[in-house]
């Protein structure tokens, strides 16, 4: 089934709940729209490099939405499929966010090792509730920056679609960062 993990993980890091006078169908819209911009963005972030101490790095974000077991890239016929489901309406979407980093040493591009994250989005009637759980790497990106950045880019595709955007009614997360 698209948009479900079925191996989503019991404990999380972030457990955050959200209310929206929009429409789930609206809302979904904007998520998927959300992930399928967020494929390959890039930006620089204050990061800490072992032995560097903190280090402009350029930042890579990836998402994939999940199938079963599995997670494919949001593009051609994954992209229209997911579409359909979501205008039937989804009451569960899950995501593999895959962070990136890269910066220069003595004028070489390094690259570090990359930080898995599950998001999953669920909805009840008025409130999205959002947990992350973190699968691999040692979260060089905290999971508040990551839940932030997340947040501001689907309340710019909410209001770009003219929607009401999102507000937090309770968040509770574990390494928040600056």
């Amino acid at each position: 089934m698209i948009g479900r993990y079925s191996l989503f993980p019991s404990k999380t890091l972030g457990h955050i709940v959200l209310t929206c006078d929009e429409s789930p169908t609206l809302v979904n819209g904007a998520i998927i729209g959300t992930f399928v911009d967020l494929h390959r963005h890039k930006r620089e972030e204050g990061v800490s490099v072992a032995g560097q101490g903190e280090q402009n790095v350029l930042v890579t974000l990836e998402a994939r939405v999940a199938g079963g077991r599995r997670f494919y890239r949001i593009e051609g016929e994954v992209r229209k499929r997911l579409s359909r489901a979501a205008k039937r309406g989804m009451p569960v979407l899950d995501f593999l966010i895959v962070t990136s980093f890269q910066y220069d040493f003595e004028g070489k591009a390094r690259r570090l090792k990359s930080d898995h994250y599950l998001l999953r989005f669920s909805w009840t009637r008025k409130e999205l509730y959002l947990k992350v759980a973190h699968l691999k790497g040692i979260m060089r990106m905290p999971v508040g920056r990551l839940i932030m950045l997340i947040l501001e880019r689907i309340n710019a595709e909410l209001k770009e679609r003219r929607g009401r955007a999102l507000k937090i009614k309770d968040i509770r997360v574990m390494a928040w960062g600056s």
